[in-house]
Parts: C-alpha cells; structure tokens; sequence
C-alpha cells in the first residue's frame, strides 16, 4: 500500500515510526506507559504494535487493507453473469434489468460499468455492430458541399490589435474590406477546393473550370489521377440561386 496517499503529513505512526516505538519497549526496555508517552499515542495502541511485531516480525508494521474479509451481501458471481447476459441478448438498461433480476439500479450499473458494459453501443459489437455511417458519395458531383468563411482585411501597418479599437494618432483609418473562401467539396474522395473572393455570392463564384469541383487545387493539371473531370452542366443548378451548405 502506498503510505503517501493513506498518512498525512503530522503522522507519528509512520511503518518507520512504529519500527522505532516497538524497538523502545523489546530492545531498549522501555515499559508500554513511557512509550505511549513519548509518542503522544495511547497504550493500547503500542501493545498491538508490539504484538504484530512478535507474531510477523516487520511485515507486521505494515497497514493493513480495510477491505471485509466476508461481504454477506456481495452479488453472486451467478447474479453478475445474468446481469451481463441479459445485457449481451437483450440490450436492456440498468432499470429493466434490475427490476428482472431483483437487484438494485446501482449494482447493475456498476457490475455493467466494471464489465466494460456500461454504454450500450459496446454490448457486442461482433453482433450487433453500430453501421458505418460515412458521409460519401457513389460518383463525384453527385452531391456538392459549399461553405463559404467571411475573413475581414487586414489593412497596411496593421489592424486593431497593433493600433486598438480606436484610430492611432497620425494614422488614417481604411477600410480594406472582406474576402471570402469558398470550399467546395464533391463527397467522394473527401478532397476539397477553396479559393478567395471579393464576395459570398454562389453564383458569382462558381469555377468557371468545370474540373476544379473535383480537385482540392485550383489547377486542373495538378489534380490526382483518380479524380474524374466533372462535366460543367452537371453543376449548372448551383448558378441558379441554390444556397450553400
């Protein structure tokens, strides 16, 4: 047992404090009443220390664990396999399986969280395996996502948090304006094509290249092999007005 986490810092009755009581009384000849009073502790405290250490030596000094030797009302291991059977088949909660069992809520639960059973996703994933959902397209251009980010200009010399809120002396205030990126996603290789733009329009904006949609470049050379070129009229309903996202 770590003595760091179980003696506080004041501890007269260290192991190594109880070495030097119990050596007092069988070596030196100390009597119980001089002991206990030169440790501040009480007399009866020092005859069991003495006699652990007749009846196991050092050993004996040691702190002993406070856990029952015998727990009268500890669940069956016969109960906690039925707890963990009815939770593997039927995929019941702590409630429904208390009220099955007879046990209360909170053992269920805490013989559920110890078997590594306490989310119901983790019942049995060899069986009953949650689908994989991801979100992919069979084709490209089957479906187009587009998010656009409004990133405000920085101006010359710096913006506010050089200069704060209000105008510098001797500087005059411009407005440099917005930009906007574009990214537009075609959810099949995941592979995604941003620009920057003077504005968040979709129908201003949209690659007059028809392959750009399928490249996460905006030139079509450097594009992977395995991106197949995206007809424009394929992509021609997101020039009608269609809103982003």
């Amino acid at each position: 047992m770590t003595h760091a986490r179980t003696q506080h810092p004041n501890a007269v009755l260290t192991p190594n404090g109880r070495h030097r009581m119990v050596r007092c009384v069988l070596e030196k000849g100390w009597s119980i009443e001089a002991t206990a009073e030169r440790f501040q502790i009480d007399a009866k405290t020092v005859r069991k220390w003495c006699d652990r250490f007749i009846a196991e030596g050092s050993f004996g000094l040691r702190d002993r664990s406070s856990r029952p030797h015998h727990s009268p009302n500890k669940t069956s291991p016969r109960g906690r396999a039925e707890v963990i059977r009815l939770r593997r088949k039927r995929r019941w909660g702590a409630d429904h399986i208390a009220f099955e069992t007879g046990l209360a809520a909170s053992t269920v639960q805490n013989i559920l969280r110890a078997e590594g059973l306490g989310r119901l996703d983790s019942a049995d994933r060899a069986t009953n395996p949650e689908p994989i959902r991801r979100y992919q397209r069979d084709r490209p251009g089957e479906l187009v996502h587009v998010d656009v980010k409004k990133l405000a200009g920085i101006p010359d010399g710096g913006g506010w948090r050089i200069h704060g809120r209000g105008n510098a002396p001797g500087v005059k205030r411009s407005t440099v304006g917005y930009r906007f990126i574009h990214f537009y996603n075609h959810h099949r290789s995941h592979g995604a094509l941003g620009w920057a733009t003077p504005t968040s329009t979709l129908r201003d904006n949209l690659p007059a290249d028809h392959s750009l949609l399928l490249g996460n470049n905006c030139s079509a050379d450097s594009m992977p092999s395995r991106w197949v070129p995206l007809p424009y009229p394929k992509v021609s309903w997101l020039a009608r007005g269609t809103g982003t996202g």
